[in-house]
């Protein structure tokens, strides 16, 4: 589950029997994430990350968690 967020479509694949990898960039979505896995008894590998085609990094940028962007440099 690549941009997991809190975890509602990690959620639902364990609820249909799949293994989960779930990859959230932001921190406190993926503390969320790891606490909703385990209000459910779930368990999913969590890592704290993004993915792209090449190694690299960028900022994330926004007003609060919930609205996050990717940011290229010289952007706010």
């Amino acid at each position: 589950d690549v941009g997991a967020n809190v975890g509602l479509y990690s959620l639902l694949a364990i609820e249909a029997g799949c293994k989960v990898v779930a990859v959230e960039p932001i921190r406190a979505s993926a503390e969320q994430l790891e606490a909703n896995l385990a209000l459910n008894g779930y368990a999913a590998e969590v890592m704290c990350c993004a993915l792209a085609e090449e190694p690299g990094s960028m900022m994330m940028s926004g007003p609060d968690a919930l609205r996050q962007h990717l940011v290229s440099a010289g952007e706010s």
